[in-house]
């Protein structure tokens, strides 16, 4: 076993083990087709879906969906029910990507599965009175 020897907040040596590269889960992508675009208004929930499947394995965006969490206090923007992980929550773009959206946190809201399915079914504006903005 390698270990890395540090001295602790009392001045004690303590040894903390090294990260074993063994220990990687290997997680394979799956294949987008050739004709893949991010901008395709027909197929714009397959892609969603699968960038927060994406989204959940790179530590980047975990911060930001807790900065979401946070701003919002817990609650779905389109309900004000709590988000959690037995509920789930889906990352939404108040304008969507496909009529040229940003990417930023300014222009996103955690909702939970069904409530997104409900904004993106309704052609119309949705308010979000709970996105804590």
């Amino acid at each position: 076993m390698f270990a890395y020897p540090y001295k602790n907040g009392k001045g004690e040596r303590q040894y903390r083990q090294l990260y074993k590269l063994a220990g990687t889960a290997i997680v394979r992508h799956k294949r987008l087709p050739g004709d893949y675009t991010p901008y395709d208004a027909e197929h714009e929930l397959k892609w969603e879906a699968l960038r927060v499947q994406r989204m959940q394995h790179k530590l980047r965006y975990r911060g930001q969906i807790l900065s979401l969490f946070r701003r919002q206090r817990g609650l779905c923007a389109l309900c004000g029910q709590a988000v959690s992980k037995g509920t789930g929550w889906h990352d939404h773009h108040v304008i969507r990507r496909v009529d040229g959206g940003p990417d930023t946190l300014c222009n996103r809201v955690l909702l939970h599965p069904n409530c997104h399915a409900l904004v993106h079914s309704q052609r119309q504006e949705v308010t979000l009175q709970f996105n804590g903005l």
